[in-house]
């Protein structure tokens, strides 16, 4: 959970790139935008946007904003995939409905 906080760009190395970061932001807050830096996109960030984003694969940042703001990341690391030993997934596979 991040409170009244921007967040610098980055990319979520320690993930997998088929893996998707699940991102909300709750408040009230205004002028607060989604960054792709990569993607070339600017997307407004509103209260109660939800957005799921391959966070290994795309630098995301989220901009200065006026108000109050709650956001919830939520992402898997790989090494705790490992460190359970439960396979980390694939795209989906056509054996599955075999």
């Amino acid at each position: 959970m991040i409170f009244n906080g921007t967040i610098a760009g980055h990319q979520d190395t320690q993930s997998r790139h088929h893996w998707y970061d699940l991102l909300i932001t709750l408040g009230c807050y205004q002028n607060c935008k989604l960054e792709l830096p990569g993607a070339g996109l600017s997307l407004d960030y509103h209260p109660g946007t939800v957005v799921g984003i391959s966070g290994m694969m795309l630098e995301h940042q989220v901009s200065e904003f006026d108000g109050d703001r709650v956001a919830y990341a939520h992402f898997m690391r790989n090494n705790v995939h490992e460190w359970a030993g439960i396979p980390g997934g694939d795209w989906m596979k056509t054996e599955y409905y075999e």
